[in-house]
């Protein structure tokens, strides 16, 4: 029988995807999310922004797991100044906090053989302006994830960063900003984060599009990537409800 993977934020978007993709490959779940998941599974109703709800989520695991995808999170998105610092306090929380903790819980439950998935973005290779703080937390899981997995390897335990571009997941309602086209659905990004994690990648960039858009982006001078962030950034928000 194969081990169980805990899955963060497993009640809809990419978290819920992911579920589905590792269900079909025959694991058992642990589901945790504010609200319960469709996704057959032991579900876990909790805030994991805070240590009480970590410590449920840890509580209700199996001592031994396959597999720790730590993909709970929001955005919070326009001027910095303009910003609700209570609601940045919880996002940074919820996206940095949280995956630290989290690894820190469930790393002596995960043996040979097993991995973490931590959900980056593409929005963490370079400052985003508009979604200031949201970009500095995913650069941090980028950094702590390529880290973890050079540190991890020798344990026989794979690390690796997931890093979706645009997506429609449920983030773009909650940051309060208009979707864009071309995106990507959860159902895509889930696929091909299984295929990336079979193939052993540290990183996984989603799209290819967003791969050349990240490489251009490292020859670049960093101001330059910075102004272009903006730029591409500043559609999501003519038509902000």
């Amino acid at each position: 029988m194969k081990e169980t993977v805990v899955v963060t934020g497993a009640s809809r978007g990419i978290g819920r995807a992911l579920a589905v993709e590792f269900a079909a490959r025959g694991h058992p779940l642990v589901l945790a999310a504010r609200s319960r998941s469709d996704v057959q599974g032991t579900q876990v109703e909790c805030d994991l922004s805070t240590p009480e709800g970590r410590e449920k989520l840890l509580a209700v695991s199996p001592q031994k797991i396959g597999g720790l995808v730590n993909n709970a999170g929001f955005a919070t998105a326009g001027p910095f100044a303009e910003q609700d610092r209570w609601k940045e306090r919880d996002m940074v929380r919820l996206n940095v906090e949280a995956v630290v903790d989290l690894c820190h819980l469930f790393l002596p439950r995960l043996g040979e053989g097993s991995f973490i998935i931590n959900l980056a973005s593409t929005a963490g290779f370079q400052p985003v302006p508009l979604f200031a703080t949201y970009s500095a937390t995913k650069a941090f899981v980028l950094s702590l994830s390529e880290a973890l997995a050079e540190e991890l390897a020798p344990r026989g335990i794979h690390v690796m960063a997931l890093c979706p571009g645009v997506t429609e997941s449920g983030f773009q309602k909650e940051a309060n900003v208009a979707l864009t086209p071309g995106y990507a659905t959860s159902d895509e990004v889930a696929a091909y984060a299984l295929k990336a994690l079979d193939a052993r990648k540290r990183v996984a960039i989603h799209g290819t599009k967003n791969a050349l858009l990240i490489f251009s982006q490292r020859l670049s001078p960093r101001i330059a990537t910075v102004k272009v962030a903006r730029k591409i950034m500043q559609p999501w928000f003519k038509n902000r409800r």
